[in-house]
């Protein structure tokens, strides 16, 4: 995706697209009515995956100039109560599904491999 973005839609600093770059390279394309969101209610989460629109996440590990930053999927959900989900996730590092519990739709928060990745920002 970040090749087919490159040329037209990268945010002008030639590296890493941002979740606007997204944006605006799904709906241009494809017509996609994607916008981004920083908090994703669990109402609208469960609005786009029932729709088959996965979630695109913007998660973040660290802070200040050692934060780094990663991509990952938010593919499906169980919903086992109102305020407790459980994430599937599907992060490209590997070929398998991962899940988390997420009980504040505000505070989403994935640990992996001695990272712990914060959602910011969602696509969808």
């Amino acid at each position: 995706m970040t090749t087919s973005m490159k040329k037209k839609y990268m945010n002008g600093d030639g590296g890493i697209p941002n979740m606007e770059d997204y944006k605006n390279f799904t709906n241009s394309l494809y017509n996609a009515g994607v916008d981004v969101y920083s908090s994703l209610p669990f109402s609208s989460l469960k609005k786009a995956i029932n729709a088959k629109k996965p979630v695109m996440g913007s998660w973040y590990s660290g802070k200040g100039s050692n934060k780094e930053w990663h991509a990952i999927i938010i593919a499906g959900y169980i919903e086992n109560s109102k305020s407790n989900y459980t994430y599937y996730l599907r992060n490209p590092w590997y070929d398998y599904v991962q899940t988390i519990t997420v009980t504040n739709a505000k505070a989403v928060v994935y640990k992996d491999s001695g990272y712990t990745w914060n959602l910011s920002q969602n696509v969808y």
